[in-house]
């Protein structure tokens, strides 16, 4: 997985091999911002293309999120005996989609070899826990944007949580898995691109473009 700065620093150094002095107004916090912006959007847009696609299959709106966007980390089961809950936190925030129910940013939690199944189920499903029979599952729920939480687990026990990180602009150590940098790379560069020439205009996650365009001025130009 690649750092949020690193990535940033990377594309510009690509933007700098064509574009040096003139656009020395052009920061890392420029590409930073460029990136988490066209990660959410992409992720959103394919999301929603794969929750109509399967509703209309189906019947049922379940989404698979490509493995290409996912980070795996190892964690170890924990307990609060304050709240009476066993979780675990996530390095990194998990991203919440667009009208998402069911934490589809969380692709799987399994056990390393052979150890228990993981289910996951919605905030929604919560309310059910006093009423749920006994069950050869351990159940899971995103109670926060970095805490998962389950029921009747194992203390100390060892899992694996795949899951799409967030990525926010501010911030430098937010990670994206290696592999969807080339896929987000053209579109950040094209766009800082745009940036120079002054004809920017900004998209929306429906991909309609803003009424008004937000134009990059060199500040150094009276």
């Amino acid at each position: 997985m690649a750092k949020l700065i690193e990535a940033a620093q990377r594309m510009m150094d690509l933007y700098f091999q064509d574009y040096a002095p003139n656009d020395s107004f052009i920061t890392v916090d420029d590409f930073k911002y460029q990136i988490a912006t066209t990660y959410s959007t992409m992720l959103n847009a394919l999301y929603q293309q794969e929750r109509k696609y399967n509703r209309q299959q189906d019947g049922f709106s379940n989404i698979e999120i490509p493995a290409a966007w996912m980070i795996e980390e190892k964690a170890v089961i924990q307990t609060d005996k304050d709240d009476e809950k066993m979780y675990i936190n996530t390095q990194h925030q998990v991203f919440s989609f667009d009208f998402d129910n069911a934490a589809n940013g969380i692709q799987d939690i399994y056990s390393p070899g052979r150890g228990c199944t993981y289910r996951k189920i919605s905030l929604n499903e919560r309310k059910f826990k006093n009423v749920v029979p006994p069950a050869s599952v351990v159940f899971f729920y995103l109670n926060k944007s970095n805490e998962v939480v389950f029921w009747h687990a194992k203390e100390d026990a060892k899992v694996i949580i795949q899951y799409v990180p967030k990525v926010v602009g501010e911030e430098n150590d937010c990670v994206l898995s290696d592999n969807i940098i080339s896929t987000l790379q053209p579109v950040v560069l094209e766009t800082m691109f745009k940036a120079k020439n002054g004809n920017f205009i900004q998209k929306l996650d429906n991909q309609n473009p803003n009424i008004v365009p937000g134009q990059q001025i060199d500040p150094a130009v009276k």
